[in-house]
């Protein structure tokens, strides 16, 4: 059964569409915004809550076949403790 993109960690499953950071410093700082969490895994094991709501992989909405071009995306590139220019 297809569930989509995920993010595991912390003992926890996500629906990545759902992911958010909470904290810049918390160990669990990532979350789900607004369904919670998919699963938790417990002895190694998962265990499922509840499925996706989202629709993803094949059946999403997003589609390109009448794109000619993408958009340009900027791409800004930083790390911690940057000195200014």
């Amino acid at each position: 059964m297809a569930r989509g993109v995920m993010v595991c960690m912390n003992d926890i499953v996500l629906d990545a569409k759902d992911v958010i950071k909470t904290n810049t410093t918390a160990v669990e700082t990532f979350q789900g915004a607004n369904y919670g969490k998919l699963a938790y895994i417990h002895n190694g094991k998962v265990f499922f809550n509840r499925m996706p709501e989202n629709k993803h992989t094949y059946q999403s909405v997003f589609n390109v076949d009448n794109l000619k071009e993408l958009p340009k995306v900027g791409i800004v590139y930083s790390y911690s403790n940057v000195s200014e220019l």
